[in-house]
């Protein structure tokens, strides 16, 4: 008898099939019966048996089958309306085991002729349905393979006995690889074929299903559909094993595109050869995919987390020892609160024994013996770095010693910066300190720690805080991931030979010039691409506000260039506070553009310029302070406010094509001049690079746009 296990999508309630399964179940026992293929479908009841005698079907099992409808089974009590098969047909006899082969497949392929919908009918070998995980359903219509987990628990059934050893060879390999390898980017692709197919929802066609390693139990459902017109990944597999590309959406461009380039919940476009669905936008095709798909119970829309334990034990010296001993009979113990913090001992040697390096250490058995008796032992792991970087955003707050609670194996080095008349407290910081600068601002870092860092920070400190230790739930109220410099394209690393050393740059041209063409290659979240001769712009505006602040600083000051000082003022303050370093020092460009158009500059607006530069030339900024008879610091001063009244100069973004291809934007006033904005688009990075062989011709849409021919 076959079991509804993963059969049950085409219900709306589990226990319509349950119930119809039970009594075929229950009838074909009493009566001797063999079910060979019992599928119960909302408007259908497929049945395939056969019997130990020559005899019809038992006048049981008719009446207790007889109609088409689920529902109506569990509705009518007496079941004597329609029936089992279709219009006129109870049941079919079979008189031989070849003709009954022929039927299965029959029923199975031709769906329609034997009176059931092909909508309706599952239609694969195994009737098995197998949950597929994607977050980009708007492909589907290109999917030309799906691929399954090694682990997946129902690989076993879906391999055919012609691949079964192939299968079998490829899972034990398999089982051999840490996920990282097996997901690593740059390994080559392998998989083998299972012999089974897939029905595609949509257009029923039958795709091949394959395993392979790069599908992980842990990621979605452990069956990924392959799309290689726009996965990469997918691609590379298709390409090994020969199937088919099926492009199925398009950017704004009407060009194919991959999603590893794109961000694939805000990407625009639309879809393309995708039956009912073509023409929609991408985002409105998604959402009416997956309703339909949901209406045809194929399908739903759901939120998936991927999340696992931690294993946090490293057979390592550097981490925190952890607290734990074990009696003489081996069972754990915490150590008590009163014995923490459990410190790593000294007395330890880095050889290649094969164990951590704690366990030849002398003292911490010792130690423990003294404190918990004869045959106890110590923990020798440590714990995963990553359990301290978990909650020292909060030690920032304990720099005076306080938090940390002393014991008589404490050294007395361990102390340092708490006076002798200060006691130790039993928090982790102190409460008041705690909650005036908790939860962090803003927290900088890179999204390869979005997965393991920031997880762990957030649930350490939710269990500090359901300890008592702490006030807040949450560590990081705002978070922002810092763009990747590239080169040529491509992420800079060691083993491809592309590394750029900062080193001769700085001593070319100062460290001031090379951190300032690092924030003005483009925004802070994404990086750009390094261009060795873009640094020489940025060299060259740091040279001009020096000649300008320094050689022209006795101006009389002027309105206009108050008002542009102004409006400065205002860009300036947002950008920063925004990270939006490429755009601030654009604005401070076109201030300084508009000082040597007047030939100079007032010292109170050198000043205030000077203050403006501090964040982004910090050296620079001092040195022009102190020529200019600055007291103090300039990084010490107020910040400087802009006055509403002044600032009469909206603000506009020019675009910059080269040979017709927008290479970049710059932002700019109004009523900039065609020669001012041809020069600023000249000194964008990505745009330098494009013009080394020369300019021929450059045009000027005002306000609007710049294009330079090469």
């Amino acid at each position: 008898v076959f079991t509804p296990y993963n059969r049950m999508h085409a219900f709306d309630e589990y226990i319509y099939a349950e119930s119809i399964l039970r009594i075929l179940d229950d009838v074909a026992q009493r009566h001797d019966i063999v079910v060979h293929e019992a599928s119960a479908m909302p408007e259908h009841v497929h049945l395939l048996v056969s019997f130990a005698q020559d005899r019809h079907l038992e006048r049981d099992i008719v009446k207790k089958l007889k109609g088409s409808s689920a529902r109506e089974f569990l509705q009518d009590d007496e079941w004597d309306s329609n029936h089992l098969w279709g219009e006129g047909k109870h049941f079919e006899d079979v008189d031989s085991e070849q003709q009954f082969t022929k039927v299965l497949k029959y029923i199975q392929e031709n769906p329609s002729k034997a009176h059931i919908d092909p909508k309706a009918r599952i239609l694969s070998k195994l009737n098995l349905v197998l949950d597929t995980f994607t977050t980009t359903v708007d492909t589907i219509f290109g999917v030309t393979f799906v691929v399954i987990s090694p682990e997946h628990p129902n690989l076993e059934e879906l391999v055919t006995e012609e691949h079964k050893n192939d299968v079998t060879k490829y899972k034990k390999e398999a089982m051999s690889k840490t996920e990282i390898d097996r997901i690593a980017e740059n390994r080559e692709k392998t998989g083998v074929p299972t012999g089974s197919f897939v029905i595609h929802p949509f257009t029923d066609e039958k795709i091949p299903l394959w395993v392979a390693d790069y599908v992980l139990m842990s990621y979605g459902t452990g069956v990924v559909m392959g799309v290689p017109a726009h996965d990469q990944r997918d691609l590379d597999f298709a390409k090994k094993y020969d199937f088919p590309v099926v492009q199925s959406i398009q950017n704004e461009e009407k060009e194919s595109f991959v999603y590893d380039d794109v961000d694939k919940y805000n990407v625009k476009g639309e879809i393309v050869d995708s039956g009912e669905f073509t023409g929609m936008s991408i985002q409105d095709g998604r959402k009416k995919i997956t309703g339909t798909l949901a209406k045809m119970k194929k399908g739903k829309a759901k939120i998936q987390f991927k999340i696992r334990d931690w294993t946090l034990s490293r057979q390592r010296y550097w981490g925190a020892l952890i607290p734990i001993v074990y009696d003489p009979d081996g069972k754990p113990h915490p150590v008590p609160e009163e014995h923490l913090p459990w410190l790593l001992p000294t007395d330890v040697e880095f050889k290649p024994t094969g164990t951590s390096p704690i366990a030849g250490s002398k003292e911490l058995k010792e130690r423990v013996e003294k404190i918990f008796g004869k045959g106890w032992t110590p923990e020798v792991d440590t714990m995963d770095t990553f359990v301290c970087s978990s909650f020292y955003q909060f030690m920032y707050l304990s720099t005076d010693g306080y938090g940390i609670k002393t014991n008589n194996l404490r050294p007395p080095q361990a102390d340092y910066g708490r006076q002798e008349n200060q006691k130790p407290k039993n928090n982790l910081v102190d409460p008041e300190v705690e909650k005036k600068w908790m939860p962090v601002d803003m927290y900088i870092g890179g999204a390869e720690h979005a997965c393991m860092h920031l997880i762990y920070a957030r649930f350490v400190t939710m269990a500090l805080k359901d300890f008592g230790y702490v006030s807040v739930d949450e560590p990081f109220q705002g978070l922002i991931h810092q763009g990747i410099i590239t080169n040529d394209g491509a992420k800079m690393s060691k083993s491809k030979g592309n590394v750029v050393s900062p080193d001769a740059f700085v001593e070319k041209y100062g460290s001031d010039v090379f951190r300032m063409y690092l924030m003005f290659m483009g925004p802070f979240t994404e990086g750009g691409d390094w261009n060795d001769t873009g640094i020489k712009g940025i060299s060259r505006f740091a040279q001009k506000a020096y000649k300008i602040i320094i050689q022209n600083k006795n101006c009389e000051q002027d309105k206009s260039l108050t008002a542009g000082l102004h409006v400065a003022i205002k860009k300036v303050t947002e950008d920063v506070e925004r990270l939006h370093f490429n755009t601030a020092i654009s604005a401070l460009m076109e201030f300084l553009n508009a000082c040597e158009k007047l030939g100079g500059i007032d010292e109170d607006s050198a000043k205030t310029f000077t203050k403006l530069l501090a964040p982004l030339a910090p050296h620079l900024s001092e040195e022009l302070w102190e020529k200019l008879g600055g007291k103090g610091f300039v990084i010490e001063q107020q910040w400087p406010t802009f006055d509403p009244k002044l600032i009469k100069t909206d603000t506009i973004t020019i675009a910059v094509q080269v040979n017709g291809k927008v290479r970049g934007e710059f932002e700019a006033p109004a009523d900039i001049s065609e020669a001012d904005a041809i020069a600023q688009a000249k000194e964008l990075p990505n745009v330098v690079k494009f013009i080394e062989g020369g300019v021929k011709k450059e045009i000027y849409v005002k306000g609007k746009l710049v294009s330079l021919v090469v």
